[in-house]
């Protein structure tokens, strides 16, 4: 296999919730088509986990990023203990300051991950976790991980101009601190009226650094829409009935609280058409709003309209629901949710509640790579990850790590990594490399 073309890039965010794993999506898309279906992707410092198995059969766990990715692209010439060499659980922080983890095994972890990757692949994308600074208080934030790679830095900013650059400041800082490259900028969520304003003054902001601004993506409303199975896990929960409809989407600005009589909701149902998929919540009690809500259910269904709306039954552990009413329920297909929770704490989640993608939802995965590859210039990012230039601003010892040469010493470079927990299957396990 040829040497990579370009140096390792990496992705991490200005903060949380800004669409870093749609951008990371669009790049191992575009970066495929350039550079072959050998795409190597690392996520070298996972929180969110889920369990998968290892090519062995093995049960293991791995960040939900990795999965997805893995999954989407094909990407079957590499293993998953070497996409996702470490996590992060909670209480990991304590036991990190209370000495209580190797940091040096952890750090050959991530070493032998990108290595035995970067073997495999044509061109590397790694994904950090959250903004530039994460991981600090354990020595492994994204800038110390992509220094220690000889990675270029891609960040990713919320839409707007004067907070986004602000918080593109203290992340190019961070980069700055640590020796890393920033290999140009997206700006995400504009309001699509703004795109060439903000275009304009953003990249005239960036000149100062002579950093490129490599794309700015308009917002797009339907890639913030939970589904069904996104309320199953944020309420660990599933649905009574209409089960076939999990991955049915909801704008959550259409959830609606029952509070009136049956009449007032009757009427809601069949003439409000902002309710035509809404998303209604009452309490477990409701008998009448339940019977009410499967009667509509099934006499669209009768009609050949279309259904599509779903209700949420919410209300504490005292609440039960009479089991002549779950018998119907779960006799039928209408979406229904039962949370063991109050109202008011189920309408704040919602509210509050961010979906992120992931490897059941293909409509918003394909969505989000469709609308976020366009608008990146390929172009730009490659000449600047490949360009000849001084890395003497890196100050790292070893700096062609990228390119399979030994990693830099711990001793001094205030680098040291960690140990995950020897609960975590896939965490520490991760470490110990199969070969």
């Amino acid at each position: 296999m040829a040497p990579n073309k370009i140096r390792p890039i990496f992705v991490a965010a200005t903060r949380q919730h800004v669409g870093k794993t749609s951008v990371s999506l669009a790049l191992c898309s575009g970066l495929q088509k350039r550079f072959g279906k050998k795409l190597g992707f690392i996520k070298p410092v996972g929180q969110e986990h889920v369990p998968v198995m290892t090519e062995s059969g093995e049960p293991m766990k791995v960040d939900k990023d990795v999965k997805l990715i893995r999954s989407h692209f094909g990407l079957d010439h590499m293993h998953y203990e070497h996409m996702s060499p470490a996590i992060i659980p909670r209480g990991y922080t304590k036991q990190f300051i209370d000495g209580e983890v190797d940091r040096e095994e952890q750090r050959r972890a991530i070493m032998t991950a990108f290595n035995e990757t970067n073997a495999k692949s044509d061109v590397m994308l790694l994904e950090g976790t959250g903004h530039v600074g994460v991981g600090a208080c354990v020595d492994a934030s994204n800038a110390q991980v992509a220094r220690m790679l000889n990675a270029d830095m891609v960040l990713v900013a919320n839409g707007g101009i004067g907070k986004s650059f602000d918080e593109l400041y203290i992340n190019h800082q961070a980069c700055q601190i640590n020796g890393v490259h920033v290999a140009g900028v997206v700006v995400n969520k504009v309001i699509p009226s703004k795109v060439e304003e903000v275009r304009s003054y953003m990249s005239r902001l960036l000149e100062r650094w002579d950093v490129p601004l490599l794309g700015v993506v308009p917002d797009n409303p339907f890639l913030g829409y939970p589904a069904l199975a996104d309320f199953e896990r944020l309420f660990q929960t599933k649905l009574l009935s209409g089960e076939e409809h999990r991955m049915r989407h909801f704008n959550v600005e259409d959830t609606i609280l029952v509070t009136t009589g049956l009449d007032e909701f009757m009427k809601t149902m069949r003439s409000n058409q902002d309710a035509y998929r809404a998303l209604y919540v009452t309490h477990v009690s409701r008998n009448d709003v339940i019977l009410a809500f499967i009667s509509e259910h099934q006499r669209k269904l009768a009609l050949g309209l279309p259904s599509e709306s779903a209700l949420v039954l919410c209300g504490d552990p005292r609440f039960i629901m009479q089991q002549e009413i779950n018998d119907m329920v779960t006799a039928g297909s209408a979406p229904i949710l039962h949370v063991r929770e109050n109202t008011w704490k189920v309408m704040t989640k919602i509210a509050n509640f961010t979906p992120k993608l992931n490897i059941e939802d293909t409509a918003r995965v394909a969505e989000a790579i469709e609308w976020y590859e366009s608008k990146i210039d390929f172009d730009e990012l490659t000449r600047r990850a490949s360009e000849d230039r001084d890395r003497a601003d890196v100050n790292v010892p070893g700096a062609a790590i990228g390119y399979g040469v030994s990693p830099p010493p711990l001793a001094g470079e205030g680098m040291p990594f960690i140990k995950a927990p020897s609960d975590l299957k896939g965490g520490l396990e991760a470490t110990q490399y199969r070969r």
